[in-house]
């Protein structure tokens, strides 16, 4: 069992290693990925755990194979699927593309948002009522000890209470590739985490809105307040890597 996991954890680190240089551009797209024997050579693994990290490769779509042609280098940006985000922004070399995928990520979010509070004045229950009134409470806690990191995780759970007040499975589907992503921003990269001071104002709005059934209000106080969080959020994207500092305003 020891040895299966660590040939595991080599096949994966093999994979980790050759994605991050397919992002960066180290390898090109349409070059030819080096033969099984020269890959186990490089990384002192056996040509099986070589083969495993090719796998994970093509199933990322980061790699073709055709059977007795070996394996070729995919265009990422035409091929890969949303899950290619998370190592993407790690390992782009360019920080201006870096930043504008997330721009954008951001934007499409907003959109995201905005469907789930419009559905969710319309759907939600009493229990969801009550639900996000007591995260509202808790994000003004942690918004008045200045508490950022505190507030952004307060944050993620408020928006994942609004999507499922909304009561729609393509909005919390496509809500969750923005929460998963959100949760690894925040655990590995907490500068990037907002303190935002109209957070108190947002919350009051917002419930306000709620309880009145006015879509139009809940939805253009939502787009208002995380419009300007991200953009701070944006701003120390400029910075993007590596951020381990404290987070402040």
């Amino acid at each position: 069992m020891p040895h299966t996991r660590n040939t595991e954890r080599l096949a994966e680190q093999i994979f980790v290693d050759l994605r991050r240089r397919i992002i960066r551009g180290e390898i090109a797209p349409g070059t030819k990925l080096a033969a099984e024997r020269q890959l186990a050579a490089t990384y002192g693994a056996t040509r099986n755990t070589v083969r495993e990290a090719i796998r994970k490769l093509e199933q990322a779509r980061l790699v073709g194979v055709r059977h007795g042609q070996g394996g070729t280098i995919a265009d990422f940006r035409r091929a890969a699927s949303i899950e290619i985000l998370e190592p993407f922004l790690e390992a782009c070399s360019d920080p201006a593309e870096r930043a504008e995928v997330l721009r954008e990520l951001l934007a499409i979010r907003g959109e995201v948002l905005a469907l789930a509070v419009d559905l969710a004045v319309q759907r939600a229950t009493s229990a969801d009522h009550e639900r996000l009134a007591a995260l509202a409470t808790r994000m003004v806690a942690a918004a008045r000890r200045s508490d950022a990191i505190a507030l952004a995780h307060e944050t993620h759970a408020w928006i994942d209470a609004m999507v499922d007040a909304a009561r729609s499975l393509p909005v919390r589907w496509l809500a969750n590739v923005f929460q998963d992503l959100h949760l690894v921003l925040l655990r590995r990269f907490p500068a990037l985490c907002v303190l935002e001071p109209g957070v108190e104002s947002y919350v009051h709005d917002f419930l306000a809105a709620l309880a009145a059934g006015n879509a139009a209000h809940a939805h253009s106080v939502t787009r208002t307040y995380f419009a300007r969080v991200d953009q701070i959020l944006l701003q120390r994207a400029g910075l993007f890597l590596p951020l381990t500092s404290p987070p402040s305003r």
